[in-house]
């Protein structure tokens, strides 16, 4: 079958025929294969008796072992006679016709019309997965206890500023987690009815991964979106619109990231447990990276640091970074593969800004929030460059994912 339309197996005009040439006559129309079914389980209501091929098999002893090497004996040679007569008609088929069938342009259905089947099938499979109450209720219970913990946040001192960038790194590892491993099981889980399905040609792979990627998007979007409402207003967040935005912008985008990777490691492995380890050390590897555990300290002062750091602000900076300061130039690289760096970045430009004061109680007077030991690898200017890299992230691993998914499923068994 090429469509998306299961046509009815059973009884069809000219079955019987089929029958008979595997040298077995039914009492009446069926299928080939029921008929094939109930012979081979030693079940011989369906068979005339009074064929000469019935009663060939009964001097023979009439064991199951030998109606099996009968009926493979007869359906290879029907086979044969049939891959050679289609051999002939492709040979004698106009050219057009020749590349019609071996383009596979025999598709009775549209694109779009794939796509409305399979995104109606899809949501109406995982629809008990997108309104779970559990996940509901996992969303809004961490942004209570969160808004708690972090209530009414202030960015006055070195010590509240560190904690409520703290607060940001944590809200960036739960979404990136809960969304990669959400979408690494989906491949490894639908594999088996997704390898018979492909075999058949009941629809292009393609539309079926853009309908499965964008039906997860809507589980993926609204669950961060009521978590992110509820805890920007309990921890006290900067109260204006465009920051409000920008940073629900910046949680659903590493969101979207994290899903594609997550569907990169499923199709890539198409197995659950080798995929929940992949992605469990990928995502530990993207935290060390993320720019809040490990940094790479510049050896100069950044030209935007108006004073030396104090002796305060040099103990902060030991607390803030226990593992290590300082990465090795042959391990610099792997933060620039991890989104969670980018998306993290991205959230402290959206939230802060460089010329925003603090610490006005200090001797000094007040200081540029930019001259914070916090933001000496982050300039809070911009934002454009870590959108388009985390957006350029996101459509490399679902590309990548889907020549993943068409090689394992085109190689998989039936």
């Amino acid at each position: 079958m090429t469509t998306l339309q299961l046509h009815r197996v059973g009884v069809e005009p000219g079955s019987h025929a089929e029958h008979e040439g595997l040298f077995f006559s039914p009492l009446k129309p069926m299928s080939p294969s029921c008929c094939i079914k109930w012979v081979t389980s030693d079940c011989a209501r369906c068979i005339d008796k009074s064929s000469a091929s019935f009663r060939s098999l009964n001097s023979l002893g009439g064991s199951r072992m030998t109606v099996e090497r009968t009926i493979d004996a007869s359906y290879s040679a029907l086979l044969f006679f049939e891959n050679k007569h289609c051999t002939l008609c492709e040979a004698t088929a106009p050219r057009h016709l020749q590349l019609a069938i071996q383009l596979k342009k025999d598709w009775t259905m549209t694109c779009a019309e794939q796509f409305v089947i399979l995104s109606k099938r899809t949501f109406r499979e995982r629809c008990s997965d997108y309104l779970d109450k559990l996940r509901l209720l996992q969303a809004i219970g961490v942004a209570v206890l969160l808004g708690l913990l972090w209530w009414k946040s202030k960015i006055e001192t070195e010590a509240q500023l560190r904690d409520q960038i703290g607060l940001m790194f944590y809200i960036c590892i739960f979404w990136t987690s809960a969304s990669l491993f959400g979408a690494v099981y989906v491949f490894p889980y639908e594999k088996s009815y997704l390898v018979k399905e492909r075999k058949a040609d009941m629809y292009r792979l393609s539309v079926y991964y853009v309908c499965s990627t964008l039906c997860d998007m809507v589980a993926h979007v609204f669950y961060p979106t009521i978590f992110m409402v509820i805890i920007y207003f309990m921890a006290d967040f900067k109260r204006t619109v465009p920051c409000f935005f920008s940073m629900l912008a910046s949680v659903l985008l590493i969101v979207i990231t994290s899903q594609g990777a997550g569907e990169l490691f499923g199709a890539a492995i198409l197995s659950i447990k080798r995929a929940g380890l992949m992605a469990s050390l990928v995502l530990m590897l993207f935290i060390l990276t993320g720019g809040y555990y490990v940094q790479v300290i510049p050896s100069s002062p950044p030209p935007n640091q108006l004073f030396p750091e104090s002796k305060r602000a040099l103990r902060w900076r030991f607390f803030c970074f226990p593992f290590t300061q300082h990465i090795p130039i042959f391990m610099r690289w792997l933060k620039y593969v991890s989104f969670m760096h980018f998306g993290f970045r991205l959230m402290l430009k959206a939230q802060y800004s460089g010329d925003e004061p603090y610490e006005c109680g200090g001797p000094g007077g007040c200081r540029r929030l930019q001259s914070s030991p916090s933001f000496d690898t982050v300039n809070l200017a911009g934002g454009v460059e870590e959108v388009w890299i985390l957006l350029a992230m996101a459509l490399a691993y679902r590309l990548l994912a889907f020549f993943c998914l068409r090689r394992r499923i085109s190689a998989a068994p039936c």
